[in-house]
């Protein structure tokens, strides 16, 4: 594999942008077929686009879903409360990375990868929850938030090194 030559200045940018891009990209798509409905969706950091065949389209946000916790059973509270979790994190991180300069809090680049790889571990956790016959999801966030835990990891390692 070749190396990526990270220098220090495009570490900074590198830094600011990793969350927005894993706030903005889609975090999975879904699809289910049950007895009553069916359809697929969307889920973002913030929210989600349902397009239900029996019921049209609804838009969900994760505060109107955190308080439907005890509706769904065990899974899909676990789903919800890790897709948070994992959207919480990447939010603070956000607006950590885009006021830092400004915040006398501050985190290194493993501590920034850690918080990254945490966030792919739950949103994968979020995306399998409620994996069976009938709902079936398409994890795309945990991918962005591995590669961005990895690149800073190794960024830390590469400027270490030199």
């Amino acid at each position: 594999m070749k190396e990526i030559n990270i220098q220090p200045h495009e570490m900074s940018l590198l830094r600011k942008i990793l969350p927005i891009i894993c706030l903005l990209v889609p975090w999975e798509v879904y699809y289910y077929t049950g007895d009553y409905s069916s359809g697929w969706g969307i889920k973002f950091s913030l929210f989600y686009a349902n397009f239900d065949m029996q019921y049209g389209s609804i838009f969900v946000d994760l505060i109107k879903q955190l308080g439907l916790l005890s509706y769904g059973g065990f899974l899909p509270s676990i789903r919800t409360i890790t897709w948070f979790l994992a959207a919480a994190l990447c939010l603070i991180l956000a607006i950590y990375e885009l006021s830092r300069e400004d915040i006398e809090l501050k985190l290194g680049k493993n501590t920034i990868a850690a918080i990254f790889i945490a966030c792919s571990v739950l949103s994968l956790i979020s995306s399998m929850a409620v994996w069976n016959s009938s709902f079936k999801t398409i994890p795309i966030a945990p991918l962005f938030f591995a590669m961005g835990g990895y690149i800073l990891l190794y960024a830390k390692r590469s400027n270490q090194e030199e």
